[in-house]
């Protein structure tokens, strides 16, 4: 990962579960290595704290946040850039015969 950052290379991790990222034990914390978090839908509560730990939003309530990360659909989320800052996006996929390639929802066979 740190000889990735010196290549000026972006590494991607994708999981559905933020807890994937939260360091177990003596293991290293890895989540400072990615300049950008993004953070899509999620329910559990467990979820939504180690995302609020891994954006550095400690001082929040992760009560106040699972009702919101619950409502995120269609490439809404919250996003932390490398400067820091915290807020909402929307991604769009352009042009649109690619949704088919991002969709993650399950087809009726």
């Amino acid at each position: 990962m740190r000889f990735s950052r010196s290549e000026n290379l972006i590494p991607i991790i994708a999981t559905q579960n933020a807890t994937d990222f939260l360091p177990r034990g003596d293991e290293e914390d890895l989540t400072g290595l990615f300049a950008w978090k993004i953070m899509p839908h999620l329910e559990s509560q467990e979820q939504v704290e180690a995302t609020l730990r891994i954006l550095g939003m400690t001082d929040e309530e992760p009560k106040n946040w699972t009702k919101r990360f619950s409502e995120y659909r269609a490439g809404r989320g919250l996003v932390r850039e490398p400067e820091g800052r915290i807020g909402e996006m929307q991604v769009e996929v352009l042009p649109r015969v690619l949704d088919q390639y991002f969709s993650s929802t399950p087809t009726s066979e």
